[in-house]
C-alpha cells in the first residue's frame, strides 16, 4: 500500500453524455501479487461499475497536472441563465470530471467540441462560462476504455523466470533466465 504523501489524488469521477456509465479511479489498495515495480507504475484502479482495471501513474500524473493547469481563452458568460447553458451545451454536460485531492473536491463541466475546436466549461462553485481549447482538455473525450490499463497484474521482465513457447506443430522451446535480481547481465538460454 502507499502513503498519502505519494498519492496525487484521493478520487477521480467521469461522468457525462459521452459515456455509458460514471467511471471512478481510486487509489489502489490490494497489491497482492504485484512486484515493486508494478506498484509504482500502478497506484490507482479504475472501474465503470461492472469492470475494473488499473490506471498507469504516468497517465494520472498528467490528468492531474493538467486538471489544475487549466487556462480558459475566453470568459463567455458571466451568470449564465438556463438558456446559455443549453446554448452551450452545459445543461447536460458532454463531460463532467471531479477530482477529490486533500479532501478538496473540484469538478469541472464541458460542452462537447465545437466545430472550432473549443469547449465551453464550467467550474462547479463559479457561476461562469469558459471557452477552452480542445488541446488543453486532452481528457475530455476518456472513457473507461481510455483509461483501463490492457495489462492486469502483467509480470514486470525481471519477475519472468521462464516462458514455454508451444507450437501447433509439436514443437516447445522453453526459454530461461539465469538472473534472480535487476541486471545488465541477464542472459536467457534456450532449453538448457
Amino acid at each position: 500500500s502507499f502513503t498519502s504523501d505519494s498519492m496525487l489524488f484521493d478520487e477521480i469521477t467521469l461522468s457525462g453524455t459521452h459515456v455509458p456509465a460514471q467511471v471512478t479511479v481510486t487509489q489502489l489498495t490490494d497489491t497482492t501479487g504485484m512486484s515493486q515495480a508494478m506498484i509504482e507504475s500502478y497506484k490507482y484502479n479504475v472501474t465503470d461499475g461492472t469492470k475494473t482495471a488499473l490506471f498507469h501513474t504516468g497517465i494520472a500524473s498528467q490528468f492531474y497536472e493538467n486538471f489544475f493547469d487549466i487556462t480558459a481563452d475566453d470568459v463567455i458568460k458571466a451568470l449564465p441563465a438556463q438558456e446559455d447553458l443549453e446554448s452551450y451545451g452545459l445543461s447536460d454536460p458532454y463531460c463532467t470530471v471531479s477530482l477529490n485531492a486533500g479532501g478538496v473536491r473540484t469538478t469541472l463541466s464541458c460542452s462537447a467540441k465545437d466545430e472550432e475546436g473549443y469547449y465551453y466549461v464550467m467550474k462547479k462553485g463559479y457561476n461562469v462560462i469558459y471557452r477552452v481549447a480542445a488541446d488543453k482538455l486532452f481528457w475530455a473525450e476518456y472513457t473507461y476504455a481510455d483509461m483501463a490499463t490492457s495489462l492486469l497484474y502483467a509480470p514486470y521482465i525481471y519477475d519472468v523466470k521462464s516462458i514455454s513457447l508451444e507450437f501447433e506443430t509439436g514443437e516447445n522451446y522453453t526459454f530461461e533466465t539465469n538472473t534472480p535480481e535487476i541486471s545488465e547481465d541477464l542472459v536467457v538460454t534456450s532449453d538448457g
